[in-house]
């Protein structure tokens, strides 16, 4: 694997970079890495190979996780959906589609055990 040499080429081919969410001459620079949006272009166009996308995910273990994610994962546990079902039951309703129903309670306690770790 190489090293930056901060050409650009990620922060060009950058999702977050392209919303203003992300500055810098490398997308490595960017004091929030959780507007990474997971797509993995800045990898594909680097032209030193550097595993862009491995150490955004590595940092993202050493911050606080922001309050929209920790909403998110709140409603997945209440819910089993990470938006809230208002929201997206207004946008279905626009395109003429039933509304989403609420995951039964003892089936997504099922899935979050599913997902634990083992010990």
């Amino acid at each position: 694997m190489g090293e930056c040499t901060r050409c650009g080429a990620c922060v060009r081919v950058c999702i977050a970079a392209r919303q203003g969410l992300a500055t810098g001459a490398s997308v490595l620079e960017r004091s929030d890495r959780f507007t990474c949006a997971g797509c993995w272009k800045c990898v594909e166009a680097c032209p030193e190979g550097v595993d862009i996308y491995g150490l955004m995910m590595q940092s993202r273990r050493y911050r606080e996780l922001p309050e929209s994610y920790k909403a998110a994962v709140r409603r997945i546990q209440s819910t089993g959906y990470a938006m809230p079902a208002e929201g997206v039951n207004a946008i279905r309703e626009m395109y003429g589609l039933r509304p989403i129903r609420r995951v039964r309670r003892r089936v997504l306690e099922k899935l979050l055990r599913a997902s634990e770790p083992e010990r």
